[in-house]
């Protein structure tokens, strides 16, 4: 049962309304008082997806929440005035990271992007990516065992159109971060922003998953203070409308896997 938060208004599984308070019991209900019930509701990866109508793409997997030898870590939900599409091309930039990034990982030494490529599978696309990055996270640095600035490897997953995930492998340290990414736009202005984190280089323990929870989240909040000064909130579909370089392949990408599905949509697919 469901019951409104305004009036009173209660409805069954069915989306049916049983009662309306305001006409007392045994009223005759208007018979177009009822919910649209919605095609699909599933659980992933601790997160709970909703399909209104019959979905285009399908759900996106990240293999290591079932993994027993990754730790989870939850971020707050955040709500932002940001567009998701520009969030998504914000976790896909790999070119800003010692523009935004400096308080966290942002180093100079990785301010060139080296070639890269793109893998489209149908409504996602994967991106594989190695750089230099400051590792303040890492024990060794503090301990005089490994250098600052060491190296990591980035692999992208899109699933169409918010879903995200980001796996990290640092190469002189040892271990991954897996960031899930999901964006929920709200409004034309507002998104609300579900992170996750699985780690397997901490060895079960929970005061170091708070503290990479804590740095993650520093993380994300750099990145707002850009998407949040953005006048208008739209990301143009078409690769034509913007300037763009060998460093912007998967946020290129990202502009076609959306104008496709955008497509897909206006012709009644489903």
């Amino acid at each position: 049962m469901l019951q409104c938060a305004y009036h009173g208004w209660r409805f069954d599984e069915e989306g049916r309304c049983i009662e309306i308070p305001a006409l007392g019991e045994g009223a005759t209900l208007p018979p177009g008082a009822r919910l649209d019930p919605a095609h699909a509701v599933t659980e992933a990866h601790g997160i709970v997806f909703l399909a209104p109508e019959p979905p285009i793409s399908p759900l996106g997997a990240i293999p290591e929440a079932d993994e027993p030898t990754f730790m989870e870590g939850l971020l707050p939900t955040l709500r932002a005035r940001a567009s998701a599409g520009l969030l998504a091309d914000n976790f896909l930039d790999i070119a800003h990271f010692p523009f935004v990034h400096t308080g966290t990982f942002g180093t100079d030494e990785a301010t060139q992007v080296a070639q890269f490529a793109v893998a489209r599978d149908e409504w996602s696309f994967t991106v594989a990516y190695e750089h230099p990055f400051a590792h303040r996270e890492d024990p060794g640095v503090a301990a005089g065992r490994r250098p600052l600035v060491q190296t990591r490897r980035l692999t992208y997953r899109l699933t169409a159109p918010f879903h995200l995930r980001l796996r990290i492998d640092f190469v002189e340290a040892g271990g991954s971060n897996v960031i899930g990414f999901f964006i929920q736009p709200e409004t034309d202005e507002t998104c609300r922003l579900f992170t996750t984190l699985w780690r397997n280089d901490l060895d079960g323990d929970e005061a170091r998953m708070a503290e990479a929870v804590g740095f993650e989240l520093e993380v994300l909040r750099e990145d707002l203070r850009i998407q949040e000064a953005y006048h208008e909130l739209t990301i143009p579909l078409d690769p034509t409308a913007e300037v763009h370089t060998r460093a912007d392949r998967a946020t290129l990408e990202l502009r076609r896997v959306l104008g496709d599905l955008v497509a897909a949509v206006k012709a009644g697919r489903g």
